[in-house]
């Protein structure tokens, strides 16, 4: 495997850097223990161990547990003027109507909320018990078993939640989440005429730190081999291993972020089961 170092130290400073927005997350529950925690205890404390074992400690950085999330949908914003005065628009919806042409349209926070409302919860995930034959009839080209746990380019350690049997639910709220005038991250751009199709629980649990930059070459080869280790132990060990969670409106936020990893918050977060117009429009322009 290979990492970019310029990623690397990118993916670091984002992460440092001060980035207000807010987003819609589900993170781990802070009254009760779910699988879904059990999940990443049981990850992080493989990767713990492989840091031990070969002193590391330098070289990864495990996220905080207590800021780990999986996003549902991101609702970074700005302001524009129109003629009817200011208002509030989505910036991934402005990034594809710089390629796709037309106007970004303004938020309907009335709508938005109703949108929210009618999210089919709960939306029931699970972690591991995919094996290298199973095959995600919904995403032919990557198989799940390798999808399960890697380690990107920038560094990043990467979980991924599948909706049960596959189901696009996750692809479809998102999707449907531009009717209300809001675009998902990784549906911007659109592959010609085929839809974006993201139905993953994207769960970072930790970060190759910009140390790696100062290793020789010797050192970075081994701290590949390593990395590889990692990432394959993992995988067969989530094969063995299922863990599965509930996403529900109650434990499903809009989080208002100082820092993407959500470890700093402009204002208390606000559950889908308590969202209204005007707690909405709080959140949004607290984040601009």
């Amino acid at each position: 495997m290979c990492l970019d170092p310029n990623q690397v130290e990118k993916s670091n400073n984002d992460r440092q850097k001060e980035c207000r927005g807010l987003t819609c997350v589900t993170r781990l529950c802070d009254h009760e223990k779910t699988e879904f925690e059990e999940a990443i205890d049981y990850i992080q404390d493989i990767l713990s161990d492989y840091i031990a074992k070969n002193k590391l400690h330098e070289l990864i950085e495990l996220r905080n547990k207590d800021h780990i999330h999986a996003t549902l949908i991101g609702m970074e914003s700005e302001k524009c003027q129109s003629e009817t005065g200011e208002k509030i628009i989505n910036k991934n919806q402005k990034d594809r109507s710089k390629t796709e042409g037309g106007e970004p349209q303004p938020y309907d926070l009335g709508e938005i909320v109703r949108y929210f409302k009618a999210v089919p919860f709960p939306i029931k995930i699970r972690i591991g018990g995919i094996n290298k034959k199973i095959v995600n009839p919904f995403d032919l080209d990557r198989p799940p078993f390798k999808r399960t746990f890697s380690i990107r380019p920038n560094g990043q350690m990467v979980v991924i939640g599948f909706p049960v049997d596959f189901q696009p639910l996750l692809a479809g709220i998102r999707t449907g989440f531009e009717k209300v005038n809001i675009v998902h991250k990784y549906h911007i751009k659109r592959r010609g005429v085929a839809t974006p199709f993201d139905n993953d629980a994207f769960i970072v649990v930790g970060d190759v730190t910009t140390e790696y930059k100062y290793l020789n070459k010797i050192e970075n080869d081994n701290f590949c081999k390593i990395l590889e280790e990692i990432k394959l132990q993992i995988r067969n060990q989530l094969a063995k291993n299922q863990y599965r969670f509930q996403i529900s409106q109650y434990d499903c936020m809009l989080f208002p972020y100082k820092k993407t990893t959500l470890e700093e918050q402009i204002m208390k977060e606000v559950p889908i089961s308590k969202l209204t117009p005007n707690n909405l429009q709080k959140l949004l322009i607290a984040c601009l």
